[in-house]
Order: structure tokens, then sequence, then C-alpha cells
């Protein structure tokens, strides 16, 4: 019996088969219907889905339950890469075990790595937009302490949406030192 029939922590679709993963267990789903479970299932994580299912490495460290899986074919396409998600740690291809922050949910931010704004203006509304490189900021709060969320963005593309009036010259969106 499956820990909790009303709950799924994360959910796989591989290789013609259906993995839902509740708790330290999970199930499969294969055949031409998915209407039951496949014999056998429910099985525990570990030992497993290692020596069994061999569709990516969930490491002994890794927390459950298993909240997230992620499966992506490689640019060669010559594999796919498996991601596991528990806790606060993911594991990658080949069971490599790491810490979520450290790997994900970053942006690429110009101002954080190369320490240098460019160009800085106000709006008429009181936002503050701050430029570096091929990137800007919009400060909409008045204590101006936290960039608006979905920034920073690329000026190409967005910057013309942005600010009406304000438009830039192609030969501007890879940077502005002034403005």
């Amino acid at each position: 019996m499956f820990v909790d029939n009303q709950r799924v922590d994360a959910a796989l679709a591989y290789s013609g088969a259906v993995y839902l993963f509740c708790d330290d267990q999970y199930v499969r789903y294969s055949g031409p219907s998915y209407e039951f479970v496949d014999e056998g299932y429910p099985r525990r994580v570990r030992p497993n889905w290692n020596t069994l299912e061999k569709i990516g490495q969930v490491p002994d460290g890794l927390p459950l339950p298993i909240t997230a899986v992620a499966v992506g074919r490689r640019p060669n396409g010559t594999s796919d890469d498996v991601y596991f998600f528990g806790g606060n740690q993911f594991a990658g291809p080949g069971g490599v075990l790491d810490d979520i922050k450290a790997q994900w949910a970053r942006v690429r931010n110009n101002i954080e790595r190369a320490g240098v704004v460019d160009a800085a203006m106000l709006d008429g509304n009181g936002r503050m937009y701050l430029f570096s490189g091929d990137q800007y900021y919009r400060y909409s709060a008045p204590d101006q302490t936290f960039v608006d969320e979905t920034y920073p963005r690329r000026l190409a593309g967005n910057w013309v949406q942005e600010v009406p009036g304000y438009s830039l010259p192609d030969t501007f969106t890879g940077g502005i030192s002034a403005a």
C-alpha cells in the first residue's frame, strides 16, 4: 500500500512509464492505459531506485521525500540528465549531491558580477533605473532597497516597452554609459 494515496510529492514520465513519488516510496505505471500500478509496486526509493529503475541516481544523502524530478536531453543528444530534488538538496547527473541554493535560482546579474553601474536615471514616477552592461534594473519602492520582481532585464527587446518616450537605438542595447 502506498504511504498516502491522496498525495503525490513528485512525478516523472520517462521512456513509456510514469513514476509517482510519495514520502519514501514510488509507484510505476506502464502499458497502454496507465490505469493500474505495475505489479511489485509501491517500492521504497532506497535501495530500489538505483538498482532497479536505473534512471538517474538518488544518493543516500538526498532528503526524502523527493519533491521534484526533471529530465532533459543533453545538447549533444547522447543521454538524458536526471535531477532529483529533496529538502534543500538536489542530485544531478551521476548522483552528485549539492545544495539547491548553490546551483539554482540564480539570475545573471551584471551589477553583482562586475560591481559597476554604468548609468542611472529616475523616471517621472519616482522609479530608479540602473544600467550595467546589457541589463537594466528597476527600483519602485520609496526606499529603493530591493530590485523589482522580474529584474534585471536585458535592454534588447525590453527597454522599448519599459518607459514610453525613452526608446533606444539598437546600437545601445549592448550597454548604456550615461542616462
